[in-house]
C-alpha cells in the first residue's frame, strides 16, 4: 500500500481511475498530517510528488505563500476562484470563462447562461 492512503477512500475509487489521481487529490487522501510529513522531509514519498512539487508543498506549509500562489493572487481575482463552488465547473473551464469570455463572478455567469435559453 502506498504511504499515507487512505484504504477505505481507495476502495471507493475504481481500480483504472486510481492511476489518474493528481497530487491534490493524493494529498487530500493522507493519513498523516502533512506539516508532520514536511518536517520529516517525505512529502516524496507520496506517489507523483517529486522534488518540484514537494518543494512548493513545503513552503507553502511554511510560510503560507508561494510566488506562484501569490502570481495567481495577482492575475485571478478572488471571484473567478468562487465559481470553483460549482460543482462540475473544473478549474480549466473557469480560467477559459474568465479569459477568453470575461466571465468573472457566478452572477455574471449566471446571466450568460440565461441569454442562451
Amino acid at each position: 500500500m502506498s504511504l499515507g492512503v487512505v484504504p477505505s477512500s481507495m476502495a471507493a475509487i475504481p481500480t483504472v481511475l486510481r492511476p489518474t489521481l493528481g497530487q491534490p487529490e493524493r494529498v487530500a487522501l493522507l493519513t498523516e498530517p502533512l506539516d508532520k510529513l514536511v518536517l520529516q522531509k517525505r512529502l516524496q514519498e507520496i506517489p507523483g510528488v517529486g522534488e518540484a512539487i514537494a518543494g512548493v508543498i513545503t513552503q507553502l506549509c511554511q510560510t503560507g505563500s508561494h510566488p506562484s500562489l501569490e502570481k495567481m493572487r495577482a492575475d485571478v481575482p478572488e471571484s473567478v476562484l468562487e465559481m470553483l463552488s460549482i460543482p462540475g465547473l473544473r478549474p480549466d473551464k473557469i480560467m477559459k470563462l474568465h479569459k477568453e469570455i470575461g466571465i468573472n463572478t457566478i452572477d455574471e455567469l449566471e446571466k450568460a447562461v440565461g441569454k442562451i435559453d
